[in-house]
């Protein structure tokens, strides 16, 4: 922003005023030489003293290296610089959104948190009244600063909070492209191969199977998948799409376990899913889907508007605030009750609560959440559906919402080789409200019927 006029020099009021005003404004808006105020030769003096202190001081900052980070007065100058000139024009309400404009400016530029929190306490100080001519009010800007700092520090308490949830079971991990996959593994070395992959939301993980991996590897040898971005897992910034779900589950399932598996996915998962089934019919025997999106739920693209989401939560200040509120307990609790669960007063405890809680408040835990919030995983099944040669039980709980369980029968009109199964008083979870009964039917179905069902 070298490029912007330098602004007005301030009228100073009282000593500390005319130091900070020297320290700011003589190094970058003042040729060499330049008188900065006037009084009895005394006072100068001190002025001298306490503006070489001042450049001492800065000199010292500007030789920190955080993170290629502006340090003060240098990052103040900048917004100095430009909002006096971004403001002259505009009228009314814009200066105030120029005045963010300048701030989420210098936050794209790796402000560090040091060097902002020095902003927001070096701009108390400032005169407020240098830019009255059209210009842009420095007080409307030092707000913003002071409200992007206390930004800064919510979302750094809240970066990582404890460790993510788990299941049990014997932890392994996986290379995948860069990354690694964390997952778990039960059940004896030479039963028939299961995969468990959960579904997509704001704190996914295996841990979504808890009440389903134990009492399957009594039959099966189980695979807990985290997928990246989730869990246990690696969590990259990058921009996910469902390409990236189908390569890695299809890699991990041919390079890992090694041998034809039985799949259980859940919900958008369910769906990114199916294109490996239609190219990789190999690589699996039977599917259980759990509510599956693509047939009238999230099969479009997200179009301009999807875009501008998760431009702002890629953001790396308002971006995180916005993620901080959506995973915070009382929005997780909202999430889970009236949309998850059908009994929340059963299955929504503080317990569960805290164990999403903590597996959404892990570094870099927002960029997959990011994507299926703006629409970018939505994945359409009308093509592929029916192309899916395996023999495949569709689950339902019978009071989802989200995904109404009358799309169930669009899955089953669009392939004669899926089976339905409805679990009344459920919802998205019926493997978690109704976990014995869906372990069994699962078994029932996987083993072929010659596996007798136990009480319900």
């Amino acid at each position: 922003m070298s490029w912007l006029p330098p602004p007005a020099r301030p009228k100073a009021k009282g000593k500390r005023a005319k130091r900070l005003a020297k320290a700011v404004f003589v190094s970058k808006s003042t040729p060499k030489g330049a008188d900065g105020g006037q009084g009895d030769g005394q006072e100068d003096e001190r002025e001298r003293e306490g503006t070489e202190e001042d450049n001492q001081d800065q000199v010292h900052r500007s030789q920190r290296d955080d993170d290629g980070a502006k340090e003060i007065p240098e990052a103040l100058l900048d917004v100095l610089r430009l909002a006096p000139d971004a403001g002259r024009h505009a009228p009314g309400r814009s200066r105030i959104w120029l005045s963010l404009i300048c701030i989420v400016d210098l936050s794209t530029n790796k402000l560090s948190v040091v060097s902002l929190l020095d902003l927001a306490r070096f701009s108390t100080a400032c005169p407020t009244d240098y830019c009255e001519e059209g210009g842009l009010r420095f007080r409307t800007v030092v707000g913003a600063v002071r409200i992007l700092a206390g930004l800064v520090v919510f979302n750094r308490r809240l970066k990582k909070v404890g460790e993510p949830a788990r299941i049990g079971g014997e932890e392994r991990h996986y290379s995948w492209r860069g990354g690694k996959l964390a997952y778990r593994v039960a059940g004896k070395p030479d039963a028939q191969p299961l995969l468990l992959v959960h579904g997509i939301y704001a704190g996914a993980s295996s841990y979504e199977y808890r009440k389903n991996f134990y009492e399957l590897a009594e039959d099966f040898r189980v695979y807990a998948l985290d997928l990246l971005g989730c869990g246990l897992s690696d969590r990259p910034r990058r921009r996910y799409e469902p390409e990236d779900v189908a390569a890695q589950v299809e890699d991990f399932a041919r390079e890992e376990i090694r041998a034809p598996a039985y799949l259980i996915s859940s919900s958008l998962s369910a769906a990114l899913l199916v294109p490996i089934a239609v190219r990789s019919p190999r690589l699996f025997k039977k599917l259980v889907l759990i509510c599956p999106t693509g047939l009238g739920s999230l099969d479009r693209p997200s179009g301009l508007l999807g875009e501008a989401i998760y431009g702002l939560f890629r953001t790396p200040i308002l971006g995180d605030s916005l993620y901080h509120t959506l995973v915070s307990r009382r929005g997780i609790r909202y999430y889970l009750a009236n949309m998850a669960y059908h009994d929340p007063n059963r299955f929504v405890t503080d317990e569960v609560v805290e164990d999403y809680y903590r597996t959404s408040h892990q570094p870099g835990a927002k960029h997959f959440p990011a994507a299926f919030v703006s629409g970018k995983l939505n994945l359409g099944l009308a093509d592929r559906w029916p192309k899916v040669p395996h023999k495949t039980l569709i689950v339902w709980g019978q009071e989802a919402r989200t995904t109404p369980v009358l799309q169930a029968q669009r899955f089953i009109q669009t392939n004669p080789r899926t089976e339905p199964k409805i679990f009344r008083d459920a919802a998205l979870l019926p493997h978690d409200e109704r976990s014995t009964t869906f372990n069994e039917e699962v078994k029932k179905f996987l083993l072929g019927g010659t596996r007798r069902q136990a009480g319900r």
